[in-house]
């Protein structure tokens, strides 16, 4: 019920100036980490050991083999990137951040299937086309600004029926 209250504008304001700290703070940490990306993400948990998770959920997802779509928020350098081309029509990956945009890339370089990388933040992104099948979010939510805007938006871009699939390291 405490949800359904309206909140004053000052305080809306507030919040929304908060939220867009939260943005630019975490746009501003991958500018000059990109390259050690992978070194700082090792010393939590490397996808290696927990991707052969993500490929058996993706298994167990009952999606269309024709036409289908999905987004990766937050792909990182692309390192499920190639998985999610073998899998579904149409790869959206979708990142605030130029630099991790621009290396994830540079990996997706020469692949069979065409991914569409796109540059912006969750909360801004407006897709071409239908809703997506699934969209992935891995090791990202900690980066939203608002974790419970972003689960709206996430319910808008997903078609009904259609997954969204979070591996992170804690819930949220």
């Amino acid at each position: 019920a405490i949800d359904a209250l309206p909140l004053s504008k000052a305080f809306e304001r507030n919040l929304n100036a908060v939220h867009q700290e939260r943005s630019l703070r975490s746009r501003l940490f991958f500018e000059p980490n990109a390259e050690q990306f992978e070194e700082k993400q090792g010393l939590l948990c490397e996808l290696g050991q927990y991707a052969a998770n993500i490929n058996e959920l993706l298994e167990l997802m009952s999606l269309p083999s024709k036409n289908s779509r999905v987004l990766e928020v937050g792909p990182g350098k692309g390192g499920l990137l190639e998985e999610l081309a073998k899998r579904f029509d149409t790869v959206v990956a979708l990142d605030s951040s130029g630099e991790m945009l621009a290396l994830a890339k540079g990996k997706a370089k020469g692949k069979p299937r065409s991914i569409e990388f796109v540059q912006g933040s969750l909360e801004s992104y407006s897709p071409k086309g239908d809703a997506f099948d699934a969209v992935v979010l891995n090791m990202v939510m900690h980066h939203m600004a608002s974790p419970a805007k972003a689960f709206q938006k996430l319910a808008r871009l997903v078609r009904p029926g259609g997954y969204v699939l979070i591996a992170d390291l804690c819930s949220h």
